[in-house]
C-alpha cells in the first residue's frame, strides 16, 4: 500500500434537502407502559433510590405514566364543563404548526363550525357533513368570520384558546363517555380494557364508593340513556394529519354536561332516576377533577385562604392610607414580641403562632411592595429571626404546584404529556365555576316565582334527587307506622 496521502475528498451534498420536523409530537403513549404492568413486570422498588435498577426506573416510570393517565382522564372530563366551541378554540389554531389540515379539501375548522352555535342547532340542521368547510380556492377570510367575532365579544371566556391538545384525544366525546382516547386510536381498547383504568371508570372514586357498586352501575346505565338520546355527530373528519400514522380519520363529536345543562329541551323529560343519576354522576366527575386539582394547587381550603390573602394584598396596593396602617401593625405586634422575648427569654406558644403570622404579613408586604423603605424588609426579617430562629411558613400552593409539576415532569416518558396539566392551569377557573349545578341562595333566582323555580333544571333536579333518594337509600330510616296484632303480642321479641 502506497504511503502517498490520499487527496480530501469533500462530500457532496445530498441530492434532495434533509427534513426534520421540528414540531413537537402531540400524542399521549401508554402502550408500553400499560402492557409492562398488565403483564405483571411491575415489581417492588427499593427505597434507596442509589439502588435502584434500570429496570427499576422504567418501572416507576411505566407506574407515574398509568397514574398521571387516570388524572388527565379526570381532568378532561372536567372540560366537559366547558362549551364545545371553546374546546375547538383550545385544540384548534388553523395552522399547519399543530399538524392541522388546513391545505386538504377535506380540512373542516371546528372553531367556526361551533361558533355561535350549539350541536343540538347542528345535528338538527344536519349541516355536520358541510358546514364549516374551508376553502381552499379562497384563503382570504370571510368577513362573517363567526370563530373571531365570538372572540371579540366573549374577551372574558377564552382560557385556553390556542393552547393546543394531544392529536390523539377527543375533548368532545361527551359526559357519559369516561375513556378519553379517539375511538380508532389502539389505546382506547388498551385503556378501556386495563384493570388500573377500571379503578376510574368502574367504580366511585370518592367517599361516594359507600354508596356500592349498584347505584355506580345504575348511574353509568343511566347517564348513556342520556347520552344516547342526546344530539351527536358521527363521522366528522379528524383535522390532524399526523394522527394517520394511529390509522384515526375520524372522530364523535357528543354532547357533553355544558350542552346538556344548557338545552331544557335535553333535560325536562327526564325521568326521576335519569334525573339522580345524573346528579350522582356530576358529582363524581366533580370530586375526581378536584382530587386531581388538588395535587398542583393544594387543599380547597388553603386556595381559599391564599386567595383570600391576594385579594388584601390587591386592596392594599391601591390604598396607601390602609398600606401604611398595616405595616404600622406589623411593627407594633413585633415590638410586643420584642418586650415578651426581652423579659422572659422565649416566647409563649401563642406568641410563637403571632411570630408566624408576622412573618406571614411580611411575605404580604414584600410580594405586594408596600414599603418605600428599600431595607425594610431585610430588618424587619432579622428582627423576628432573633425571636424566633429560622422561622417559614407553610408552602404555598403555587410551592406545592412546582413541586408536584417538576416531579411529574422528571418521571413522565414524553414531554408532551405535561399537555393536559398545563392547560388545567389555563382553565380549572372557569371549568369550576360551569361545573356548580345552581347558584345557591344567590341573586340569579331571586326574581323566580317558586312556580318559575320549580321548571328550572334546580328545581326539577333537587325534587326528582330527594324522591329517588326517599325511595332507595333512605328507606331503612323511615319509620313502620303501621301497627299489626303481632307487635301487641306480650312476648314478641322484636319488642
Amino acid at each position: 500500500m502506497s504511503d502517498q496521502a490520499q487527496p480530501f475528498m469533500e462530500p457532496k451534498p445530498a441530492s434532495f434537502a434533509m427534513l426534520m420536523d421540528t414540531r413537537p409530537i402531540r400524542k399521549w403513549n401508554i402502550k408500553d407502559s400499560f402492557n409492562d404492568i398488565l403483564h405483571d413486570r411491575i415489581v417492588d422498588t427499593p427505597v434507596d433510590q442509589s439502588k435502584l435498577t434500570p429496570q427499576d426506573k422504567k418501572n416507576i416510570s411505566n407506574m407515574m405514566t398509568v397514574m398521571a393517565t387516570i388524572q388527565m382522564a379526570s381532568l378532561q372530563q372536567g372540560l366537559d364543563f366547558l362549551p364545545l366551541h371553546l374546546l375547538a378554540g383550545i385544540e384548534l389554531i388553523g395552522d399547519r404548526s399543530n399538524f392541522e389540515k388546513v391545505k386538504e379539501e377535506t380540512y373542516v375548522d371546528y372553531r367556526q363550525m361551533l361558533a355561535g352555535k350549539s350541536i343540538v342547532d347542528l345535528h338538527a340542521a344536519e349541516q355536520q357533513a358541510s358546514y364549516g368547510r374551508v376553502s381552499k380556492k379562497d384563503d382570504t377570510k370571510k368577513e362573517d368570520d363567526d370563530w373571531n367575532a365570538w372572540l371579540e365579544e366573549n374577551e372574558d371566556q377564552v382560557s385556553g384558546v390556542g393552547f393546543t391538545y394531544l392529536h390523539n384525544m377527543n375533548l368532545y366525546n361527551g359526559a357519559a363517555e369516561l375513556n378519553p382516547f379517539k375511538k380508532q386510536d389502539d389505546q382506547y381498547a388498551l385503556f378501556e380494557d386495563s384493570k388500573w383504568f377500571g379503578l376510574y371508570s368502574q367504580q366511585f372514586m370518592s367517599p361516594l364508593r359507600s354508596l356500592g357498586q349498584d347505584y355506580w352501575d345504575l348511574g353509568q346505565a343511566k347517564m348513556q340513556s342520556i347520552q344516547d338520546k342526546a344530539p351527536k355527530l358521527e363521522g366528522l373528519v379528524d383535522p390532524f394529519h399526523d394522527n394517520a400514522k394511529l390509522n384515526i380519520d375520524e372522530f364523535s363529536m357528543a354532547s357533553n354536561y355544558h350542552t346538556l345543562l344548557n338545552h331544557s329541551l335535553l333535560w325536562k323529560n327526564w325521568n326521576q332516576k335519569e334525573f339522580f343519576a345524573f346528579i350522582l354522576r356530576h358529582w363524581s366527575d366533580v370530586k375526581n377533577y378536584t382530587k386531581s386539582l388538588s395535587l398542583f394547587a393544594g387543599s380547597a381550603h388553603q386556595q381559599q385562604v391564599e386567595s383570600d390573602r391576594q385579594a388584601f394584598g390587591e386592596s392594599l396596593a391601591t390604598d396607601e392610607a390602609a398600606s401604611i396602617e398595616f405595616i404600622e401593625s406589623i411593627e407594633t405586634q413585633l415590638t410586643i414580641l420584642e418586650n415578651e422575648f426581652n423579659q422572659n427569654q422565649s416566647l409563649s406558644e401563642e406568641s410563637q403562632k403571632t411570630a408566624t403570622q408576622v412573618m406571614k404579613d411580611i411575605d404580604l408586604v414584600t410580594s405586594f411592595d408596600l414599603s418605600e423603605d428599600a431595607d425594610w424588609n431585610t430588618v424587619t426579617r432579622q428582627r423576628l429571626s432573633l425571636l424566633t430562629g429560622p422561622l417559614t411558613t407553610e408552602p404555598s400552593s403555587d410551592f406545592q404546584g412546582k413541586e408536584w409539576f417538576d416531579h411529574l415532569y422528571k418521571t413522565l416518558p414524553r414531554a408532551e404529556m405535561m399537555l393536559p396539566f398545563g392547560l388545567m392551569a389555563e382553565t380549572a377557573d372557569m371549568v369550576m365555576n360551569e361545573m356548580r349545578l345552581g347558584v345557591w341562595g344567590d341573586e340569579i333566582y331571586s326574581n323566580f316565582r317558586d312556580t318559575e323555580l320549580a321548571e328550572t333544571f334546580m328545581g326539577r333536579g333537587i325534587r326528582r334527587y330527594f324522591k329517588e333518594l326517599k325511595s332507595t337509600l333512605l328507606t331503612r330510616f323511615q319509620p313502620n307506622s303501621k301497627i299489626s296484632t303481632d307487635d301487641l303480642v306480650v312476648d314478641n321479641i322484636r319488642r
